[in-house]
């Protein structure tokens, strides 16, 4: 992919996603993209921040998030495995645990995947 659509797409990520999880614990979640950044508040005090690399050569469009930053320690430096689509002001998007080296190939939570439904804000 391009630097060119890189960065394009980047920009059309950038924005402030609120959602939910779907089949995961009640409450909402709130993504924060900025460029290749990304901030995520789910319910309680699960967080995750990081950088995020995307791929859209393959269907469905694949996304790897780097965990800088987390509430559970553990997943700090390392890679969540995922897919998405953005549909308008929809994005949904199936991630498996941090550090696995399984992506879902789905939108659903088979494989142990989590599934997250978003609307531009």
């Amino acid at each position: 992919m391009t630097r060119v659509k890189v960065l394009l797409l980047s920009c059309i990520m950038a924005a402030t996603w609120i959602g939910k999880e779907i089949g995961g614990r009640d409450g909402q979640w709130v993504i924060v993209v900025t460029e290749d950044r990304i901030d995520v508040n789910g319910p309680g005090e699960e967080d995750y921040k990081g950088t995020f690399t995307l791929n859209t050569n393959v269907s469905p469009h694949q996304v790897n998030l780097a965990i800088t930053e987390c509430s559970e320690d553990k997943y700090v430096g390392t890679t969540a495995l995922g897919i998405y689509k953005l549909e308008g002001d929809k994005l949904t998007m199936a991630a498996t645990e941090p550090g696995t080296t399984i992506r879902p190939a789905l939108f659903d939570r088979s494989g142990d995947a989590r599934v997250f439904v978003c609307t531009r804000q």
